[in-house]
């Protein structure tokens, strides 16, 4: 779980499969399914999205939601730390522990130390000093090319190629579909046309951005379809915190369900895993995040 957990740190497309072989080594000494080994790898390894600042989809989110990368985390840890908590529930509980513990290298807690630091660094400055994320990335960056001696040109073609410009699109591009659909009154259209269907608020809030969940396996699909849609229902703005809690837990756990999601994709066929056993572990977990996105929605009300 230790290691999916530390490549999370790492936004990347697919970055499940970076884990997947230590995942599987050690899956094959402590014999269980390839299943299990599925949801073990897949649920850590995408357990920070719900509080992590370098998260595009998390950004994004903050961004149609009115409120602060800070915001967005005070209002999102709790569906973090319940996601572990269903991680350890229905993932590790009831494997044996080996019989044999290896210690630790000191060579590979350096690796450690060395490839994590400004990851810690930029997470310090972010959410512990309350630092404006761009300055903090920037400032880091900066840093980093000091400490490694990046020439300016090495540094460019790393910019270019490492960059997800994609993703960069995709994020401007739901933010102009957002002023778009304001701007013309297709929202409030929608939203009064949802309302008059007497469809509770609360099911709205989370079907909506579930269902473009399900239906993109992307982050930034379901928050680009389904927040600007549903926003509007509320009464006022920004979103209280359990209202956040909600709404984000409704997209996120459609695309954590979704078998579009290319992690899932990939790993449930790296493990040689059955997609049905694999969701036998999913639905619980994802159930018990749900749950509490909905008593914080009830509990601001």
């Amino acid at each position: 779980a230790l290691w999916p957990a530390f490549i999370g740190l790492l936004p990347m497309v697919g970055g499940a499969m970076f884990s997947a072989p230590l995942v599987n080594q050690i899956g094959e000494r402590l014999k269980i399914d390839g299943a299990h080994r599925t949801f073990v790898n897949y649920w850590f390894r995408h357990a920070w999205e719900y509080v992590f600042p370098l998260y595009p989809s998390f950004l994004l989110g903050a961004a149609l939601l009115g409120i602060s990368e800070h915001q967005a985390t005070a209002a999102l840890w709790p569906l973090f730390v319940t996601s572990i908590v269903g991680g350890v529930l229905f993932g590790l509980v009831g494997i044996r522990r080996e019989a044999e513990h290896r210690p630790l290298k000191r060579n590979g807690l350096s690796l450690l130390a060395r490839g994590g630091w400004p990851v810690a660094l930029v997470l310090t400055l972010a959410l512990v000093l309350h630092v404006d994320l761009l300055i903090a990335l920037l400032a880091v960056t900066t840093l980093l090319v000091r400490v490694y001696r990046i020439p300016l040109g090495r540094g460019v073609t790393i910019a270019w190629q490492r960059i997800p410009w994609r993703t960069v699109v995709v994020i401007f591009g739901a933010m102009a579909f957002r002023q778009t659909l304001e701007s013309t009154g297709a929202v409030h259209a929608l939203s009064t046309a949802l309302t008059a269907m007497h469809v509770p608020l609360w099911v709205l809030l989370f079907a909506v951005p579930f269902a473009a969940g399900l239906l993109t396996g992307l982050g930034t699909g379901a928050f680009s379809i389904g927040f600007p849609i549903v926003i509007p229902l509320l009464s006022h703005s920004p979103p209280a915190a359990g209202e956040v809690a909600w709404i984000w837990s409704g997209g996120f756990l459609g695309v954590m369900l979704s078998p579009m999601h290319l992690c899932l994709a990939l790993t449930h066929d790296y493990f040689h895993a059955r997609l049905g056993a694999v969701y036998r572990r999913l639905f619980p977990a994802v159930l018990l995040v749900g749950m509490v996105g909905c008593g914080l929605f009830f509990l601001s009300r």
